[in-house]
């Protein structure tokens, strides 16, 4: 049924109903995207902080997570996850008591129950549909008699039944189902009554993997066909336990942190940084597959990352390199107890880190007072040392960005483009003058970004957008209609086969390799919702680290933003 369609159902039930008395019709939201992945959800998916859970629910095959900020479904048959229901899609807005969740024993839907609100979604069609009801739902249960009736909700001191189609009537008590067929989720303390040992061993129970730390308790659930509970806490996100035999595991999804400041491919994914600010609790890197569908959480308690912000991540093999602003930090990204940090008190010229390029025995490193090579030896674990960093090759300049070309390192600082050829030590290493800086002057203008694919490569000053033919070190035609202006300064560039990707403050800008299609994204128009600071490029999709989390966006056949 189309949009059209369910807005003359509900005038029609608001002419036909003629009082006070009236049932209210649903609204419908939309096709939210379901199970295979088709909705208008898969064209963006936002993914943020979904480790403080307030609610959970299982049905017979989907368990639902409920959090702040939306709504987290993991398929238990195929153990993964699906993209959450965002604000956007239709997840109640109006979340500042409470959420009360609760699984339909037929269709395997959820009914989520906020303040004015109660939303039905079922993930197996990417149906959402929204009904209002007066105050904070309470309570939501079933009829085992009608397995198609709907709900009943209890808000504000009234009862309510809510059909499937979104309908809503009052009804008293006496027309409630009886005692007997009244299907509600079990209370927390009825789950620990059926699985005492849930209680003794909670600690245990929701310890995460990296530190160890237990987290707090927030939400239960309980399967309805097998021994299987759910437990959500504030702050770990949700853990899948056997009761049986006490134990558990953790099912990690989202970000450990508000926003994403920096991206990396992997080979069948991502991994992020976060954009922390000083006193926050959280700190390391997160892994997402490409379908979302699977995610890995490499935190650390104490550590290089704990409430620093991200300015590059770079990943080679099993090692992830992270550009902060206290330092430059080294995760093996298979141990996530695995690091190595270094910063202005052990050998770096500045703590404030701008841009990494690894190599095979360690990686160049671009900071606010010039690059250093910092070497890493696969043989030491201990913290990083003062005689593992090279003396400055450019220094006392502020290097933003570097990109490697086989054994050639481009440098964009702010003293405009800088190439350091091959050489057979870093003692030896001189950096030169890019020979295309004769015909181009702006390539003497501080440098923010450089990028390449195949034989394009792109270099982003402040105000300008420069291109180089790589096998010739020819200058490529200005890009006229490209007004990178717009973005408030060029935070990162990402380059493919068929467009070229421009992120800012402001937002995004993208060009196609043909220059034929020039397209600016502000910031706020539905692609993104907040300042840029990364993007990277694979296939279909295009991933974009925003300070209100990690964007993903699948991008149309000239490789543009959907």
């Amino acid at each position: 049924m189309n949009r059209a369609s369910w807005r003359g159902l509900a005038l029609v039930a608001l002419l036909a109903c003629g009082g006070s008395g009236c049932a209210a019709a649903g609204t419908k939201v939309g096709d939210a995207g379901g199970a295979g992945g088709n909705g208008f959800r898969d064209d963006r998916v936002v993914l943020s902080r979904y480790n403080e859970v307030s609610g959970v629910a299982v049905g017979r095959r989907w368990a639902f997570v409920a959090t702040p900020r939306g709504l987290a479904v993991f398929d238990r048959q195929f153990e993964s996850w699906l993209p959450p229901l965002a604000p956007d899609d239709g997840y109640p807005r109006n979340t500042g008591q409470r959420i009360v969740l609760a699984a339909d024993p037929a269709t395997d839907a959820v009914w989520i129950g906020g303040f004015g609100e109660l939303v039905s979604y079922r993930p197996d069609i990417g149906a959402v549909q929204r009904s209002l009801v007066p105050g904070q739902v309470e309570v939501i249960l079933f009829d085992s008699r009608d397995p198609l009736g709907g709900a009943f909700v209890r808000s504000a001191g009234q009862w309510t039944r809510v059909t499937e189609t979104g309908f809503t009537s009052p009804v008293d008590a006496s027309q409630l189902p009886p005692a007997g067929s009244r299907v509600v989720p079990p209370t927390p303390e009825q789950v620990f009554q059926e699985f005492p040992a849930l209680r003794s061993f909670q600690g245990l129970l929701t310890r995460d993997e990296g530190s160890l730390r237990s987290w707090p308790l927030s939400a239960v659930a309980r399967a309805p066909e097998r021994s299987e509970v759910w437990l959500g806490t504030w702050g770990g996100g949700a853990f899948q336990v056997d009761p049986q035999f006490s134990t558990s595991r953790p099912r990690p999804f989202g970000l450990l942190t508000d926003d994403a400041s920096a991206v990396a491919l992997a080979a069948d994914g991502v991994w992020i940084a976060g954009g922390a600010s000083y006193g926050t609790e959280r700190g390391g890197l997160v892994f997402a597959s490409t379908s979302l569908q699977q995610w890995r959480w490499l935190e650390q308690e104490r550590g290089p990352l704990l409430g620093t912000r991200a300015n590059d991540l770079q990943v080679r093999g099993t090692r992830a390199w992270v550009a902060t602003d206290r330092g430059v930090a080294r995760l093996d990204t298979r141990v996530g107890t695995d690091v190595r940090a270094w910063t202005g008190t052990n050998g770096l010229p500045a703590d404030a880190v701008y841009a990494v390029a690894p190599r095979e025995r360690g990686a160049w490193v671009g900071t606010a007072r010039g690059l250093v090579w910092v070497s890493d030896s696969a043989a030491r674990r201990a913290n990083g040392r003062a005689e593992d960093v090279s003396a400055p090759v450019v220094p006392d300049v502020r290097v933003r960005a570097l990109l490697l070309t086989g054994d050639t390192l481009w440098i964009g600082s702010d003293g405009g483009l800088l190439l350091l050829p091959p050489s057979r030590d870093v003692e030896s290493a001189r950096p030169v003058r890019a020979a295309a800086a004769s015909q181009e002057p702006r390539l003497l203008d501080p440098v923010t970004a450089i990028a390449r694919s195949d034989s394009l490569v792109v270099i982003a000053t402040r105000d300008a957008l420069v291109r180089l033919d790589l096998r010739t070190g020819r200058l490529l035609p200005r890009l006229l209609m490209a007004d990178i202006g717009q973005l408030g300064g060029v935070a990162a560039l990402a380059v493919d086969e068929r467009t070229i990707w421009l992120a800012g403050p402001r937002g995004l800008l993208v060009v196609t390799r043909g220059a034929d299609v020039v397209r600016f994204v502000p910031v706020g128009a539905g692609a993104v919702g907040a300042a840029v600071s990364d993007v990277v490029l694979a296939g279909e999709y295009a991933w974009v680290a925003t300070t209100a989390g990690l964007v993903r966006l699948r991008r149309r056949a000239d490789g543009t933003p959907p």
